[in-house]
C-alpha cells in the first residue's frame, strides 16, 4: 500500500500571529494524526483519497475511495478528475491531506508498471492541491521492491519524502522534511474526541457592509478588503464573531443584516493559463446572494482556526462557481451576451451525522457523477441550496431559489441534526401535501353536501309541481 500525505510546510500568518509580510518566518512544524478507527482499515484494492483537518493539527479522517475508472482512461487522469471533483464539494475546514493506491505483490514480485501508475497518480494529485513536498509511505514491497518505489516516486516527484513503515498504525510528527514516527493517541471510543461538526449558517452580511465589496485574494485568503474605505481587516473583524465556551465545546453564532456581495480576485496558475489561453489571467468575478457557510471544526480549535474554516469555504464555494460557469460557458457556448440567463443547480456538498461507535469516521461527501441524482440517507440533508444566474463571462449574479432553505435563528446553537430537521428536502413536498389532505377531503365533502341538498330541493320542487 502507497499512502501520499500532503503536509502543509506551514501554517497561515494570521494563525501563526505575524504579518503576511513576513516570508521569511520558520516553518512551524505539523503534526498528522490517523484516526485510530482508519489507521487499520486501508483498503490494499482500491485508490482513493484522504480527507481531513489542517489545523490546529492535521487530521486524516476520512478515506474516500476512487470510483472504478472508467473503459480507456488513465487511472491517474481520473483520480485528478475525482479530486477536482470532490473538492467542489467539501466543507470549511476540510482539504484533501493526500492519495492512497495499492502496491500488490504476487509471487513476492510487484510490476514495475503498476508503481509508476501509482507514483504518477500520487504527483497528478499532489501538484492538484500545490504540494511541493508530499510525505510519500509505502508499506507491504520488501527488498529490491523498495528501492524501485523509491525510485519511481523521486522521479515523479523531486521533492518527496519517502518513508517505510512495516505497519501504518503508526502517527508521524513533521520536522522541517525529517519525518519521525511517533505513536498516536487517538482511542477508538472516547468520545470526547469525537469531532466537533457544526453547520455554520449565514444568510446575509454586518450592516457595515450594505454597499461594500469584499475583495478576498486567493494567495492571502484570511485578508480581506473593504473596497469602501480602502482599508484591510481581518475576517475575524468583519465577521464580529462571538464565542461561547461550554467545556471543550464552542458554540459560534453569526448574526447579519444585510446581502453579502464579493468580489473574488483568482490569479490563475501558469499550467491553467497555458491549457484556458482565453481565460485573463487575474480574473475578477462578482459574486451576490444568499450563503450557506459549512464549517467542519475541531473541539480544541480556536476561534482562528474556526474563523479559517469559514474562510476557506468561502473562498472554495466561489472558486467552484467560477469554475462551473466557465466550463459551461467554454465547452456548450450555450451563454451569449444578449441571450436570456439561463439557470442551473450547483454542485451541492453532503454532510453526514457522526457515527456513535466510531467517531472521527464522518462521510464528509458522496462522489457524484455528472447529471447523476444522488440518492442518499434520510440523515443526509444537502446544505447548500442554491441556483446561478449568468449574463456574460465576467460577471455573475447568485440568486436564490424560489423556495430556499429555512434560516437557523443566529443566537441559537445548532448541532447537525437539529439543523437536518429543520431544512426541508425536496422530497418533504410530497409528505406536506399528503398532510395537507384531510383538509383537502373535508372542504370536498362539504361542496358535495350543498350540491346534493340543492339537487333534492329541485327535484321535490319538480314532484310537487307535477302533482
Amino acid at each position: 500500500m502507497l499512502i501520499a500525505a500532503f503536509l502543509p510546510r506551514a501554517l497561515p500568518p494570521a494563525v501563526r500571529g505575524e504579518e503576511d509580510d513576513d516570508d521569511d518566518a520558520p516553518a512551524m512544524s505539523a503534526k498528522l494524526y490517523i484516526d485510530a478507527a482508519l489507521r487499520d482499515s486501508v483498503p490494499s484494492n482500491t485508490s482513493g483519497l484522504l480527507l481531513g483537518t489542517e489545523k490546529p493539527h492535521v487530521r486524516i479522517l476520512q478515506l474516500v475511495p476512487t470510483p472504478t475508472t472508467p473503459p480507456q482512461t488513465s487511472p491517474h487522469k481520473w483520480a485528478l478528475e475525482h479530486a477536482k471533483l470532490l473538492a467542489t464539494m467539501l466543507p470549511g475546514g476540510v482539504s484533501i491531506l493526500g492519495a492512497y493506491t495499492p502496491l500488490t505483490q504476487t509471487n513476492s514480485v510487484t510490476p514495475t508498471a503498476q508503481i509508476e501508475a501509482a507514483a504518477r497518480i500520487v504527483r497528478d494529485v499532489a501538484g492538484f492541491v500545490n504540494c511541493e513536498t508530499p510525505l510519500v509511505l509505502f508499506s507491504g514491497v520488501k527488498g529490491r521492491l523498495s528501492a524501485k518505489v523509491v525510485h519511481s516516486m523521486k522521479d515523479g516527484l523531486k521533492n518527496a519524502t519517502l518513508k517505510e513503515l512495516p505497519h501504518l498504525n503508526h502517527g508521524l510528527v513533521s520536522l522541517r522534511g525529517a519525518f519521525d514516527v511517533a505513536p498516536i493517541h487517538v482511542p477508538v471510543r472516547d468520545t470526547s474526541d469525537k469531532l466537533h461538526l457544526e453547520i455554520v449558517c449565514a444568510e446575509l452580511l454586518k450592516r457595515r457592509f450594505q454597499n461594500a465589496l469584499m475583495c478576498i485574494n486567493a494567495d492571502k485568503p484570511h485578508i480581506i478588503a473593504n473596497t469602501n474605505s480602502h482599508t484591510q481587516t481581518t475576517l475575524a473583524t468583519a465577521l464580529n464573531w462571538p464565542v461561547v465556551e461550554t467545556g471543550k465545546k464552542k458554540t459560534l453564532s453569526f448574526t447579519c443584516q444585510e446581502p453579502l456581495q464579493v468580489r473574488l480576485y483568482l490569479p490563475l496558475h501558469t499550467s491553467e493559463q497555458r491549457e484556458q489561453p482565453d481565460i485573463p489571467a487575474n480574473q475578477t468575478v462578482s459574486l451576490s446572494g444568499r450563503f450557506w457557510f459549512d464549517a467542519v471544526v475541531m473541539q480544541d480549535a480556536s476561534l482562528s482556526d474556526a474563523l479559517c474554516a469559514v474562510r476557506h469555504d468561502l473562498c472554495t464555494s466561489l472558486q467552484a462557481r467560477l469554475q462551473l460557469l466557465h466550463d459551461d460557458d467554454h465547452h456548450h457556448d450555450s451563454i451569449q451576451q444578449d441571450s436570456t440567463p439561463s439557470s442551473r443547480a450547483l454542485p451541492v456538498r453532503v454532510v453526514a451525522t457522526p457515527l456513535e461507535h466510531a467517531p472521527l469516521r464522518i462521510p464528509f461527501c458522496d462522489y457524484m457523477m455528472r447529471g447523476e441524482t444522488v440518492q442518499h440517507d434520510v440523515t443526509d440533508r444537502l446544505v447548500e441550496i442554491l441556483s446561478w444566474t449568468s449574463s456574460t463571462l465576467k460577471e455573475y449574479c447568485i440568486e436564490e431559489k424560489e423556495q430556499p432553505a429555512r434560516v437557523l435563528p443566529a443566537v441559537k446553537k445548532v448541532t447537525f441534526k437539529e439543523h437536518a430537521t429543520l431544512i426541508e428536502p425536496s422530497s418533504m413536498t410530497r409528505l406536506d401535501a399528503a398532510a395537507n389532505a384531510p383538509s383537502d377531503m373535508l372542504v370536498n365533502a362539504i361542496i358535495f353536501a350543498v350540491v346534493v341538498a340543492v339537487v333534492a330541493i329541485v327535484v321535490k320542487e319538480l314532484i310537487l309541481g307535477f302533482i
